[in-house]
């Protein structure tokens, strides 16, 4: 039986940008077609004007990437390293436009922890379960 290639099932031939080559306030408009795993993180991607890229997803660009629809019209703006002076720890800055508000997609909403159980008063015969 004959053996044919299928083209497309691998992104291997896709550019990765790498965020310590690029200057601060690079700018990249592009079509963002969803993020997925990759073998040291998430990856975004994205298709410019000049063909698809893949963008490593640092913990800053995938919150804001994580409301975005997929399809969306984007602009990505890197601002290069900045530094947190709690952690003391840099981190990749950036900040990410939509061409079109619906395009942003509502912002998980975070659980609230339980409330803290009343005590049960002294004259309370029943169990509190």
């Amino acid at each position: 039986m004959p053996r044919i290639p299928v083209e497309g099932g691998s992104s291997s031939s896709t550019p990765i940008l790498k965020w310590n080559q690029v200057d601060p306030g690079h700018v990249i408009e592009c079509t963002y077609h969803g993020c997925r795993e990759g073998r040291y993180g998430l990856l975004a991607d994205v298709v410019t004007s000049e063909g698809p890229l893949t963008l490593p997803m640092p913990f800053t660009l995938e919150r804001q990437l994580t409301r975005v629809r997929v399809g969306a019209t984007i602009t990505i703006q890197y601002d290069g390293l900045a530094h947190n002076e709690r952690t003391k720890r840099d981190y990749h800055a950036f900040q990410t436009f939509v061409a079109d508000a619906a395009d942003i997609l509502p912002a998980k909403v975070r659980r609230q922890p339980a409330a803290a159980p009343t005590p049960a008063s002294d004259d309370d015969d029943e169990a509190p379960f």
